[in-house]
């Protein structure tokens, strides 16, 4: 028997019904073409994902600095005054091991069965987990799409995740060569019986007082480890310690500057290969930032990042954007029409949020 396999793109993450077979989602990240226009020293607006055309203009932002340019602003209006750049934290090496793969199954009443792989970042030594939202509800995706509800339950099943089985650090500054060549990559076997930690979902955001257009870019959720498997440490082996990876909410990178988006990769590697992890680091160019239309007009929800090759590796949602070592944003999805094109959710909202529902544990090293 063959089975057709499809990744989306448009979201990081892949999705299988029955394990084996997607429906492909042709809704994804388009150019804004009927968004006011912007000065002329400010790029052509993007949005996020599920956002309408009109919303969330892109605006460059120099190191330390987040301009506020209106998308009603005409050519002649004064020139953003901006203020000194505050001083930028060290350099961190970033520990690999503050990474997880993620795999989550959902069903419904008919008995249909989908499994959506993705990563996410250790925000707590605690066991928190931070990912994308889309990763671990599905009816929110769907939504977000504009696509039919597939009736999966509102959580999932299961989540379980797994880590690399030893620590290892690169360095947060991108090289054009390494110890090994371009970048290290690692496999993990992600087969039933051998995962690390079980997890439930102990956050998603409300929503409340945002636009449509805000909600849906507040793709990122909470999990936290439930219980570990005891099954797999044994005869020696201990349950490893988590290692809380720092996340950035003070300051954005300066256009230009590049970024690390470390993270598990689906690779057609043999017909395992929906339980091979590859563990891929990818280098991002920072071009700007999408503010809010409604509430969070002042605070830079989505990051937009280049990178030099089309990233058509699907499972990469949820994957940590480091800059000097640092989170600054999560991996959400690609632009439909340039797959060299990323949109991470920002570090900043990331924090803003989860300040307003009174959940910031979830973060134990926030800068």
């Amino acid at each position: 028997m063959i089975f057709a396999v499809s990744f989306l793109v448009v979201l990081g993450s892949v999705f299988f019904i029955n394990r084996y077979f997607a429906e492909p989602l042709s809704s994804g990240v388009l150019p804004a073409e009927n968004a006011p226009p912007l000065p002329p020293s400010a790029p052509s607006a993007t949005v996020p994902l599920g956002v309408p055309s009109s919303s969330l203009p892109v605006v460059p932002s120099p190191t330390g600095t987040i301009p506020r340019v209106p998308p009603t602003a005409a050519s002649s209006s004064p020139p953003v005054v901006l203020p000194p750049a505050p001083k930028l934290p060290p350099l961190l090496d970033i520990e690999l091991n503050s990474i997880v793969a993620i795999r989550c199954s959902f069903s419904n009443a008919s008995g249909t069965k989908e499994e959506v792989r993705g990563s996410g970042i250790i925000s707590s030594s605690e066991g928190y987990v931070i990912t994308n939202r889309h990763i671990v509800d599905r009816e929110w995706a769907a939504r977000v799409l504009g696509e039919p509800d597939p009736g999966y339950h509102e959580v999932p099943d299961e989540c379980v995740g797994e880590l690399l089985d030893f620590s290892r650090t690169i360095s947060p500054i991108p090289q054009a060569t390494y110890p090994f060549s371009p970048y290290p990559y690692f496999d993990v076997e992600f087969y039933p019986s051998n995962w690390d930690m079980r997890f439930e979902v102990v956050f998603r955001p409300s929503g409340s007082g945002a636009s449509a257009a805000e909600e849906n870019a507040l793709d990122f959720a909470v999990l936290k480890v439930k219980e570990w498997n005891l099954q797999k440490y044994t005869q020696g082996r201990t349950i490893p310690t988590l290692h809380a990876a720092p996340f950035l909410a003070s300051v954005l990178p300066g256009v230009g500057e590049w970024t690390l988006i470390p993270g598990y990769a689906f690779q057609a590697i043999g017909e395992n290969s929906f339980d091979t992890f590859r563990l891929l680091i990818t280098t991002y160019v920072f071009s700007g930032a999408a503010y809010g239309d409604q509430k969070y007009t002042e605070i830079p929800m989505s990051l937009i990042a280049t990178t030099e090759s089309p990233d058509i590796s699907g499972g990469r949602s949820g994957s940590p954007m480091f800059w000097r070592g640092y989170v600054v944003g999560l991996r959400q999805s690609t632009f439909v029409s340039d797959r060299r094109k990323g949109i991470q959710v920002s570090a900043r909202i990331i924090k803003e949020v989860l300040r307003e529902e009174n959940f910031l544990q979830a973060i134990e090293r926030l800068f």
